[in-house]
């Protein structure tokens, strides 16, 4: 289970009880179902810091699921939301009809649950005209033996290598699980976000993060 904590100044971490390990960021993202494969939903998170052997921050994958229907998805995004404290999802909003049951779904909610909001993916990765291939690629990116930034584990690189291929230049959306792998990869590669740190004071360094208390003064 992931929960938030308080680096500074109100400044959000993510830390995961089970591995002990401190986030930056937590991202969501879901492909829609493309029957007869069902929609899908991964949670990814980066590491809190740069590791000198990668000269990035490494990414790991927490958490993913599937469902026949967008309800079934939706569900789904409630529970693993919760879990992982993922507030919104990375999706292709040019499915409409999807996108427009998935909010109803949202806002039958009751007045004190937070609904669960969706957002574009990074442009450049969703949409009809998006290849798999063009996924594929930024994801094997973060995957090389001698700079392994994502750790996948053998279900998805089973996955990865049934693509034939043929099926590179097919859209990305018709294989939703491999689709949301990639909207979440792309959000946090292409998307740096905001260094919460850098107008930290002096004395409020990364160094003196300490999992559980936050920032020391």
């Amino acid at each position: 289970m992931i929960k938030k904590a308080e680096y500074f100044a109100g400044k959000v971490v993510f830390e995961d009880s089970e591995t002990k390990r401190v986030y930056r960021r937590v991202v969501g993202a879901l492909g829609w179902p493309e029957p007869p494969e069902p929609g899908s939903l991964v949670v990814i998170a980066e590491g809190l810091v740069v590791e000198s052997g990668l000269g990035t921050r490494p990414l790991w994958l927490l958490a993913e699921a599937q469902g026949a229907t967008v309800l079934e998805l939706y569900l789904q995004c409630r529970a693993w939301g919760r879990l992982c404290q993922v507030d919104a999802w990375l999706a292709d909003l040019e499915r409409e009809e999807e996108v427009n049951w998935f909010m109803h779904l949202a806002n039958q909610q009751q007045a004190n649950i937070k609904p669960e909001p969706v957002f574009m993916a990074p442009v450049a990765y969703s949409g009809p005209r998006v290849s798999l291939g063009l996924l594929l690629q930024l994801v094997d990116e973060q995957c090389l033996p001698n700079r392994k930034i994502l750790s996948l584990n053998e279900v998805w690189n089973a996955r990865r290598r049934t693509v034939m291929t043929e099926e590179l230049s097919k859209p990305a959306r018709n294989y939703p699980a491999l689709a949301a792998l990639g909207y979440a990869v792309a959000e946090l590669v292409l998307n740096a976000g905001p260094e919460a740190w850098e107008t930290a004071p002096k004395h409020q360094t990364m160094k003196d993060y300490q999992p559980g208390q936050g920032a020391r003064g």
